[in-house]
């Protein structure tokens, strides 16, 4: 299937429940396990699809973590069920895809405010702006943008809590600063409609990733 070489699975396969797994009327007896690299998830769905136990392979080991108890919030593919195509894709998609997709949104911008700091340190040399020409207030906010561009990308990068606080900090003073003091920045429409996107999606996956993390019980 195309959907197992987009998330990278090497294998899926549909067993009947075994001893490690709870014997209860409202949950199938059949358990789902795919691998993917570096991993192996096993999950079991109940008969109503309102609700999945998931647990998957300790980091370097072949051992299982403990069973999570997750609600499948996707009211309108509760029909879905593991053995067709379509629900093992939505299946891949709701367990792997929706855990990562904050992270690799921080990576993302992390990228980009690393292109960002790169382009500040070109007006330093004078290769994009004329730095040395520029009043005291325009060579602080350069040199400012400089360096929290860089702290944010290193710290998105390598997903430390520091740099979503940098990268709230730029994208803040930014529109602030773009907004507030027209007359003082100029028309900088570009870069406030791009930390409006930027700073609302984030709010948004922090919120969905909150949600979730609250939904999933041991």
């Amino acid at each position: 299937m195309l959907i197992f070489r987009v998330y990278k699975v090497f294998s899926y396969d549909l067993f009947k429940r075994h001893g490690d797994w709870p014997e209860r009327p409202d949950l199938f007896n059949f358990i789902g396990r795919f691998r993917v690299e570096g991993k192996t998830i096993e999950l079991q769905y109940s008969r109503s699809f309102e609700f999945l136990h998931v647990r998957e392979t300790l980091p370097n080991s072949d051992s299982f973590a403990e069973t999570k108890f997750e609600n499948w919030f996707t009211y309108p593919y509760r029909f879905l069920s593991l053995t067709t195509p379509l629900g093992v894709a939505w299946t891949i998609n709701h367990v792997l895809i929706r855990a990562k997709i904050f992270s690799r949104f921080l990576l993302v911008i992390g990228c980009l405010y690393g292109g960002g700091f790169l382009l500040h340190l070109l007006d330093i040399f004078n290769l994009r702006l004329n730095f040395s020409e520029m009043n005291t207030l325009w060579r602080s906010w350069i040199v400012f943008l400089l360096i929290f561009d860089l702290v944010a990308a290193i710290g998105l990068f390598f997903k430390k809590w520091w740099g979503q606080l940098a990268f709230l900090l730029v994208a803040i003073c930014q529109l602030i600063a773009y907004t507030k003091f027209f007359d003082v920045f100029g028309s900088q429409e570009l870069l406030v409609y791009f930390h409006w996107t930027t700073l609302g999606t984030y709010l948004f996956l922090k919120m969905f990733d909150f949600w979730r993390q609250r939904n999933l019980h041991e």
